[in-house]
């Protein structure tokens, strides 16, 4: 037994290491991806956020009203440089409006041919998602052209 049964400790012992050491590295996995809120599904109920189709409808106006607001401006520009501050303010208020419409779809159930025209309203899937939230910020585009494309 004297080799045979050292190699076979050995190869236990390093059996044992690796399974603690997959447990651990494992069980921290599993801690950090719970703080980063990749397990909100297992949730109950009442931690899950609720689709917001008010908000959203009165972010789509307000949004509409700054567009307005803004294309005068644009056209009453006399220089580059007041074109461009409009260009800027424009980037600015999309970049703050089209996360906080985004977040109202939160809770909206998905499906691979979901179609949804409002938060909560129904399920979407990811394409007619975004070409929605592009469309009700004020962009011309096809939203069923645009949401059937490629994802590369």
């Amino acid at each position: 037994m004297g080799e045979d049964g050292d190699v076979k400790r050995v190869l236990k012992w390093m059996l044992g290491v690796t399974l603690l050491f997959s447990l651990l590295g494992g069980g921290w996995w599993m801690w950090r991806a719970d703080q980063w809120g990749m397990f909100r599904i297992f949730h109950t109920k009442e931690d899950r956020p609720e689709p917001d189709s008010e908000r959203y409808d009165f972010l789509v106006a307000e949004l509409a009203g700054w567009r307005e607001e803004l294309a005068g401006q644009y056209l009453k520009a006399r220089t580059n440089e007041e074109k461009e501050e409009i260009e800027q303010d424009a980037r600015v208020i999309l970049e703050l409006m089209m996360p906080e419409m985004m977040r109202c779809w939160l809770g909206t159930g998905y499906d691979f041919n979901g179609v949804a025209e409002k938060p909560g309203k129904g399920k979407i899937a990811c394409g007619y998602f975004v070409s929605t939230v592009i469309r009700d910020a004020g962009f011309k585009v096809n939203r069923y052209k645009l949401a059937q494309q490629p994802s590369q």
